[in-house]
C-alpha cells in the first residue's frame, strides 16, 4: 500500500464494448506505463477497463479499481476472479 501512495498514476477507461484495435491499444498502453512503474487505475467494468487491469496483473504491476458500489459488491459479477487478484496484488475504493 505504502508503494502505491508514492507510485505514478494514470487512469484508463473506455467503452465496454471495445473493438479489437481498442483491447490491443489498451494492452500496449497498460504494458508501456506499468513497464515506466506507474499504477493504472480504472473503474473494473467490463471492456476495456477490464482489459488494462488485467494486463497490469499479468505483468505483475499495481492497478487501482474505483468502484461505482461498494467494495462487497462485484460489478459486473463475471469480473469476480478479476476482482479477486486486484484484492490480492493491487487495491480496490469505492466512495461507499
Amino acid at each position: 500500500l505504502e508503494n502505491l501512495a508514492i507510485a505514478p498514476t494514470v487512469a484508463i477507461v473506455g467503452t465496454r464494448d471495445p473493438s479489437d484495435y481498442g483491447e490491443s491499444s489498451t494492452r500496449h498502453f497498460s504494458t508501456a506505463l506499468a513497464k515506466q512503474g506507474f499504477t493504472i487505475v480504472s473503474g473494473m467494468a467490463e471492456g476495456i477497463d477490464t482489459q488494462a487491469h488485467r494486463t497490469c496483473l499479468e505483468m505483475g504491476a499495481r492497478t487501482l479499481a474505483v468502484l461505482g458500489t461498494g467494495v462487497d459488491v462485484v460489478y459486473p459479477p463475471r469480473n469476480q476472479k478479476l476482482y479477486e487478484r486486484i484484492v490480492e496484488q493491487g487495491l480496490v475504493l469505492s466512495e461507499y
